[in-house]
């Protein structure tokens, strides 16, 4: 799922500490430095990695081990190792790094909200409860900045609202009380709002409030509709999100308007089986569940002008052919994007197979 990026931090150098230090050592760490810096306008992530590593190397000889500049070159190298998906070599990197930023900070500042977000985005989702307890952390340390910086607090409680909203957290309601604020200091149209709309959004449709979400998605269609140039990068999932939605209530006719939009936005794929936007879960046949039965059915259908499926037949099965009328009965209620030709939604046909398997 698409997200909101979280803040990069520009880590400065404190130029006090090189007086001291052995010229060629200094004037080695500023080419390093350098090459670091024009690797990330260059946006190779490779390159970054490779400079960052030797601009880390080279300042630990520089500053040594304990030094906050140390620790500020392993933020760096390490969001450039998250970027790469290299997660335990991030983790790695920063986690000795922690006690160097609470010295330096004493506990307060932005830059230990900055360091636990990136620890807790280091952490694989295997480690779920660390990323959690990580970015718990940096919403506590938020709260002593509400006055000082609104703007910036509720941007950064927003970015860490829809983390903990992929990880399945109650945490996540902070996205809430960021949108109030967010809401009512930004234009409709500014990214940072229209980012948290979609989140709170989706944080409404996981905790079952779909009225609520219903509102708080709909926010972002007249952006999405009034933009000039390409199509927003929220604005196909907000849809798809939407059809769920209305689906979930049983206005399948508010559905329609989405589930077109959609196939407006999306050219169909003849070579390609159609993805649902909505689908229920067929009824496992108490017959196949007494025997432990596992199965399959192949259907196919029409997906007409409305994205509906019409006329589903079963064409094949295994297992059991109750599977069929289950699949059948299923698939009849799926959504999907109509096909469109010359600007205009026609009827198509596809097809898909159910597996039924029970859990051993």
């Amino acid at each position: 799922m698409p997200r909101i990026g979280f803040l990069f931090v520009a880590f400065l150098m404190s130029t006090g500490a090189l007086a001291a230090e052995d010229n060629a050592l200094k004037r080695s760490f500023n080419i390093a430095y350098d090459a670091f810096k024009n690797a990330l306008e260059s946006e190779d992530i490779e390159l970054t990695i490779r400079t960052g590593l030797n601009a880390y190397n080279t300042g630990k000889r520089l500053f040594g081990s304990n030094s906050v500049n140390t620790a500020n070159l392993a933020s760096n190298l390490a969001t450039a190792y998250i970027d790469n998906k290299e997660f335990k070599l991030a983790n790695d990197l920063l986690l000795p790094y922690i006690d160097v930023y609470l010295e330096e900070y004493k506990e307060d500042s932005l830059a230990i909200v900055d360091l636990y977000i990136l620890v807790a985005k280091s952490y694989q989702r295997k480690s779920k409860n660390k990323q959690i307890k990580y970015y718990q952390n940096a919403l506590s340390l938020l709260d002593s900045h509400k006055d000082s910086k609104p703007l910036l607090v509720a941007n950064i409680q927003a970015d860490i609202g829809a983390e903990l909203l992929s990880l399945g957290s109650p945490k996540s309601r902070v996205l809430i009380e960021a949108n109030d604020y967010l809401s009512k200091h930004l234009p409709a149209n500014e990214r940072q709002l229209v980012y948290s709309n979609y989140y709170t959004g989706n944080y409404y449709i996981a905790t079952g409030k779909t009225d609520k979400a219903i509102a708080m998605l709909s926010k972002n269609l007249d952006v999405f509709y009034n933009l000039d140039g390409p199509t927003h990068p929220l604005e196909l999932t907000t849809h798809a999100v939407l059809v769920k939605a209305y689906e979930k209530i049983g206005e399948s006719d508010q559905a329609t308007n989405h589930c077109k939009a959609i196939g407006q936005m999306t050219p169909w794929d003849d070579n390609q089986l159609p993805k649902p936007l909505y689908r229920t879960q067929p009824q496992y046949p108490q017959s196949a569940v007494r025997s432990r039965k596992d199965g399959y059915a192949i259907v196919e259908f029409v997906i007409d002008a409305n994205g509906f499926v019409k006329d589903p037949i079963s064409t094949e099965y295994g297992g059991s052919k109750k599977f069929q009328r289950a699949a059948i009965d299923a698939v009849e209620n799926w959504r999907y994007a109509p096909k469109f030709e010359n600007g205009e939604p026609v009827e198509a046909t596809s097809r898909v197979q159910l597996d039924f398997k029970i859990g051993r």
